[in-house]
């Protein structure tokens, strides 16, 4: 679990993770969703939902315009994919500030979809290393949409790193029932199942994990898991 990626592409361990104050502000953010007020130092759209700065007349027209110009275009839904799909090739290279300015775009366009809070979830780890915001974010994702298996792969990621594997655990025996799934998922539940004893199953996993043609970045975390769970 060395590289702990989701299909984001993206590596949470490693990071020093954040610990967020017990006590935030919360703000509605879309219809029925509130998240914690949060912002870091960077460019308002760069940062999750505008890092919940106050936007100059300007920068509230440009968002305007650029509303305006997607619905008379491509149109609102085609422009909100459009958003996400710049983004998901953002992440691959860890361009982290180009994929958060397209997820803003995107919650400018449909504030509800879990994709924009999937989104915010990996910026929040990988750049702002703020574990605790990227949890909330996954949970609000993982609530709009239930058995979602990218989302449920990459929150069970955060959760692994954090180390409880026992609440990640049955969300990746969920991811692994997506025929998508790959051998990283595979691998990330033998970690589960290891780390919460279960040695036998451990092993199953990574049986699996292998013969899903794992890249060569896998092997060391395979051998690992072969080491940790004694197969």
């Amino acid at each position: 679990m060395a590289q702990c990626r989701g299909r984001s592409g993206l590596a949470f361990l490693g990071w020093l993770l954040a610990v967020a104050p017990t006590l935030a502000e919360t703000v509605a953010v879309a219809p029925g969703i509130s998240v914690t007020r949060r912002s870091y130092d960077a460019p308002l759209n760069e940062m999750p939902f505008f890092g919940f700065g106050v936007k100059t007349a300007q920068q509230v027209a440009a968002d305007q315009a650029f509303v305006a110009s997607v619905e008379t275009s491509a149109g609102r839904e085609a422009g909100f994919r459009r958003a996400l799909q710049l983004a998901g090739q953002a992440l691959p290279g860890n361009d982290l500030a180009s994929a958060a300015r397209r997820y803003n775009q995107a919650y400018l366009l449909n504030p509800a979809a879990p994709e924009v809070y999937h989104g915010f979830a990996i910026i929040a780890v990988a750049r702002f290393r703020d574990a605790a915001y990227a949890e909330e974010l996954f949970a609000i994702a993982a609530r709009l949409k239930p058995g979602d298996p990218a989302i449920l792969a990459d929150q069970a990621r955060l959760l692994l790193t954090l180390g409880r594997p026992a609440e990640a655990l049955p969300l990746l025996e969920t991811v692994v029932r997506d025929p998508q799934a790959g051998a990283m998922h595979w691998s990330n539940l033998g970690f589960a199942y290891a780390q919460t004893g279960q040695k036998a199953r451990a092993c199953d996993a990574l049986a699996q994990a292998r013969s899903k043609s794992p890249p060569a970045g896998l092997q060391n975390d395979l051998a690992g898991l072969a080491k940790l769970a004694a197969c």
